[in-house]
């Protein structure tokens, strides 16, 4: 969110700082990304507008936590608007 509130990434930038540039810049060639059999820290959320994780600070919530590829947190499908 801050990444493109205040230093202006698109929000499709401040998704790769933070995963696959990130990871490769760590030196970590095969994370930072989503693949079958890959051991996986990510969140999934409700929205189909990539602006909602950038402009939906503080009321945006993940439907699905995976921490080292097993699940940790899942919440039934949101139906209040974010917007």
């Amino acid at each position: 969110s801050l990444a493109v509130r205040d230093a202006g990434l698109t929000p499709e930038e401040a998704l790769l700082a933070v995963t696959r540039v990130a990871a490769k810049a760590a030196g970590f060639a095969d994370a930072g990304r989503v693949r079958v059999g890959s051991c996986a820290d990510l969140c999934l959320y409700d929205e189909d507008d990539p602006r909602a994780l950038a402009y939906g600070i503080g009321g945006l919530l993940a439907r699905l936590v995976v921490l080292g590829g097993r699940v940790v947190e899942e919440r039934p499908p949101s139906t209040a608007p974010l917007w």
